[in-house]
């Protein structure tokens, strides 16, 4: 179906949550709006875990979870898909501008999958931290979230969050396609965003 007349081209920002097979209900959400999106003539863009100076969402989640004595490592086999808040924001605009057909679901983060547990070691460094961290089986953790949640604790996280945590996606999609835009992401490293004086700029 052609875009929706009176538009420019259509965006639908999705997540790297969002695979065949996944078991998270947030992804399989995705998935059914990334379907809508393209029967509209709209462009899906799986967003990795976006971090940067702003620190929202996810990143920041676990960003908390470092500032703890003892950190849990929930997955800590498992690995993320990350990117830049900067870069995110230049690729959006890149693929709004450009006429070429994207037909597929294209993932906006590096390709290179980032150790869960590296993850954590740097996101503590960028706040001056050694990480102190233990695994925890996230079974365990899902079933105290549920629980929590079925007595309406506010919480960082949510028990769904979880499983994109434990089974991530295998792959970027679209990496090519990408790179015919001209558009590709820096490697994770939380280097140039770590304080000066103990803490870190958030934007409102």
């Amino acid at each position: 179906m052609p875009p929706m007349q009176g538009f420019g081209r259509v965006i639908f920002i999705s997540s790297m949550s969002a695979y065949e097979g996944t078991r998270q209900l947030y992804g399989q959400a995705k998935l059914a709006c990334e379907r809508t999106a393209n029967s509209l003539g709209g462009v899906s863009t799986r967003l990795g875990l976006v971090y940067g100076p702003g620190w929202g969402g996810m990143a920041g989640a676990l960003r908390k979870l470092t500032n703890l004595p003892i950190t849990p490592l929930i997955g800590a086999r498992s690995h993320q898909f990350t990117v830049h808040e900067a870069d995110m924001a230049a690729a959006m605009v890149r693929i709004a501008v450009s006429d070429m057909h994207l037909p597929e679901p294209v993932g906006l983060a590096n390709p290179e999958p980032v150790p869960f547990r590296r993850l954590m070691k740097e996101i503590a460094a960028s706040q001056g931290r050694t990480l102190h961290a233990v695994a925890v089986p996230w079974q365990l953790v899902s079933g105290l979230l549920k629980a929590a949640e079925a007595l309406h604790v506010p919480l960082p996280f949510r028990s769904d969050s979880i499983l994109g945590l434990v089974h991530p996606a295998q792959e970027v999609p679209g990496v090519a396609l990408l790179k015919q835009l001209g558009i590709e992401f820096r490697n994770f490293s939380l280097g140039g965003d770590r304080p000066s004086s103990g803490t870190l700029r958030r934007y409102s």
